[in-house]
């Protein structure tokens, strides 16, 4: 475990590290985090609430993770002791979002 905290191999592990997407039920609301950028999953979720409480027509209030869970990833286990509530989240596939928006009448790409 200290030997992925050295580099390069902790660069090679920041290379090979999950991207955090998030997604509505139907695409509409997407994020990704960014942690470069300063752009993390509580400023989304914040972001997400606000959103959805100021429109009504939102059917679904449910903010979504895209990424799958990958446990043999040792090197990102700190992620799911210290941003746990990332991995709590309902996963829903890009096939489940496309099926979503046709149902709904939208554009198939988003």
């Amino acid at each position: 475990m200290i030997l992925i905290n050295i580099p390069p191999i902790s660069w090679f592990c920041k290379i090979i590290t999950e991207d955090y997407t998030y997604s509505s039920y139907n695409g509409v609301i997407q994020y990704q985090e960014n942690l470069k950028k300063g752009t993390n999953f509580d400023t989304y979720a914040e972001s997400f609430d606000k959103r959805i409480k100021s429109d009504p027509n939102i059917k679904d209030k449910q903010l979504y993770r895209t990424f799958t869970l990958k446990p043999w990833r040792f090197w990102e286990w700190h992620e799911w002791v210290m941003h746990y509530k990332r991995f709590t989240l309902p996963y829903i596939s890009e096939e489940q979002i496309l099926e979503n928006r046709k149902k709904e009448g939208l554009p198939e790409k988003y």
